[in-house]
């Protein structure tokens, strides 16, 4: 047991010391300056990519690897971690290859705030990779039982009794800046019974949770799967009905918060939300 707590220790420094590391590429680095204009753009100055640390992840493996060295990690440590992968996991000799490359990087944190995992985006739509990768699932990460941004809004989800659940990483960062702080990601549109119970616990018997998705087709069918299993945990759902094609994020940026709070203090018992959709 001993042996897979310091297993388990050792991770979390390497998770640690990445998140400074790309956080630095970021800020510092000359490379990754379409990074920093993609994440301006998005209405994220520097005061907001130092406080949720958002980095860079180099295009060439090479450097992670030569900054894990520097720092006295190892290729099967970097593999473990999530932040890379064998190239033939029957041959090691094979090397490895940084599982995130030329993405703005969003550290995932669990409740005590500690970095367990990384979200990775790219910055251009002609990229042939996925839009987001997430580092796979390990000893302390499964993203099936994870909400992002649960660290920060956990103080205030206990205390107003409600929750507003959004699809993506953005839009939590774009709406706590902004004052909106009872707010957690679910880094995607599939929704667990584990993310739910987790909300339980925190929201008690009396708690609500108002779901802010995307206003597409999409976005309605997350909230229809999201219901099911929050009325399952009898909690109350409501939801905020966006103008279309807006996100929570890309409505702060075209209309302001305001826009967004309006929409949420609007918020339709599912029923009718299902009404108005169809």
């Amino acid at each position: 047991m001993d042996g897979e707590v310091q297993i388990q220790s050792d991770l979390k420094v390497i998770l640690r010391r990445a998140a400074e590391w790309f956080h630095q590429n970021l800020i510092e680095s000359p490379a990754p300056q379409l990074a920093r204009v993609y994440l301006e753009g998005r209405g994220f100055g520097s005061e907001v990519m130092k406080r949720w640390q958002l980095g860079y992840a180099p295009a060439d493996s090479g450097e992670l690897i030569s900054w894990a060295e520097t720092d006295g990690f190892t290729k099967p440590q970097l593999v473990e971690s999530g932040l890379a992968a064998w190239r033939d996991e029957h041959d090691p000799d094979q090397g490895i290859y940084a599982r995130f490359r030329d993405r703005v990087m969003i550290p995932i944190c669990d409740q005590v705030g500690d970095v367990v995992a990384f979200s990775g985006r790219v910055l251009s739509a002609e990229h042939k990779g996925a839009k987001f990768v997430i580092s796979p699932v390990s000893e302390f990460f499964n993203k099936d039982e994870f909400l992002f941004g649960f660290d920060r809004s956990l103080h205030s989800i206990a205390t107003e009794k409600r929750a507003i659940l959004v699809e993506g990483q953005f839009d939590v960062i774009s709406m706590f800046e902004e004052g909106i702080t009872n707010v957690v990601a679910l880094q995607g549109t599939a929704f667990t019974r584990a993310r739910a119970g987790l909300l339980k616990r925190h929201l008690g018997d009396d708690g609500e949770v108002v779901l802010c998705f995307d206003s597409d087709w999409a976005g309605y069918c997350a909230a229809e799967k999201a219901f099911r299993v929050l009325s399952d945990e009898k909690l109350s759902v409501r939801v905020a009905m966006l103008p279309l094609n807006e996100d929570p994020d890309s409505l702060i940026r075209s209309q302001g918060a305001e826009a967004l709070e309006c929409c949420i203090a609007g918020s339709l018992e599912f029923i009718d939300f299902q009404k108005r959709f169809k």
